[in-house]
């Protein structure tokens, strides 16, 4: 919800490092809707444990603030207001090097307090729930995943809860 990942793998596959992943990408990620599950399915899954190793090999990187173009407008305007009281929490893969990069490289990470990674397979209300023991309300958690939402709605009741679909497509009507 914070990050134009369609945009931002378009974008990918047009770099030469990126080449060896390009087929691949465009037939189970870009422009390919997703099953919104936690992982996106096993192809799609399979694909990103493969660039997220290549990647921890540290054979690529991103130069500072080059991801930024790929964060949402309504999300800046959002954390100007907001960011002093604003984390993150977003799952990425097993070591979370890519989700970390993505997150620094977009300038995001500075415009927040705090930054939680979780494992993609992990649900983020339980994470939700932990951190929060550190703040005072209120709390509200956006997500497009309503597995993450139903997640913390079962681990903190207390939480507001908001989907925010940028695909299109038809929220679930829950949230």
């Amino acid at each position: 919800t914070l990050f134009d990942n369609d945009s931002f793998q378009k974008y990918l596959v047009t770099l030469p490092a990126w080449q060896p992943f390009k087929e691949r990408m465009e037939a189970t990620t870009i422009g390919v809707p997703r099953n919104h599950t936690l992982q996106g399915g096993v192809e799609r899954e399979q694909l990103w444990q493969e660039i997220e190793a290549w990647f921890a090999t540290g054979s690529f990187s991103f130069q500072r603030q080059e991801l930024r173009r790929f964060v949402f407008n309504d999300v800046w305007n959002f954390l100007k207001n907001h960011g002093t009281h604003s984390i993150i929490v977003t799952a990425g893969g097993a070591d979370n090097t890519f989700q970390k990069a993505k997150v620094e490289h977009s300038g995001l990470s500075a415009s927040v307090i705090r930054t939680v990674f979780t494992p993609r397979a992990v649900t983020k209300g339980a994470v939700i729930a932990e951190v929060k023991t550190s703040y005072s309300a209120p709390y509200l958690f956006v997500d497009d995943l309503t597995a993450q939402l139903d997640s913390a709605r079962e681990a903190c009741p207390d939480v507001s809860l908001y989907e925010m679909r940028r695909d299109g497509g038809e929220g679930s009507g829950r949230y």
